[in-house]
């Protein structure tokens, strides 16, 4: 299982950014260590799942949603508009692209919200 072994070497990460002596520092104030490097952890997914897209193999899965994805076509990523019907598309001009030319597709990444200002 693929994410079992990311979550080994994070928390091996982990471990080795803190030594014995801030552990023990830790367990003396009473914090709570495992509920930390869950917090870390679930941030870290979190992080990566904006990030780093998972790619799909065009010839064996197609998207469910019409929207806007990114693509492979001739080994180019590029964005492009699935409708069901249809298949992809040029997101502004409208025109078929040609699905045989295309590889591999991921979901559109989230754009970053914005944030309220601070009241200081």
């Amino acid at each position: 299982m693929e994410i079992q072994k990311e979550r080994e070497a994070f928390e091996a990460w982990f471990d080795s950014r803190y030594d014995a002596h801030f552990m023990q520092f830790a367990l003396d104030l009473d914090m709570y260590i495992d509920k930390h490097t869950q917090t870390c952890w679930e941030a870290w997914q979190a992080a990566k799942a904006q990030t780093v897209p998972e790619w799909f193999d065009y010839t064996k899965q197609s998207p469910q949603m019409d929207g806007n994805y990114q693509i492979f076509i001739k080994g180019e990523q590029i964005t492009a508009k699935w409708v069901s019907r249809f298949g992809f598309s040029d997101p502004i001009e409208g025109d078929a692209l040609r699905q045989e030319l295309i590889t591999h597709w991921a979901m559109q990444p989230q754009s970053p919200k914005a944030q309220e200002p601070a009241n200081d």
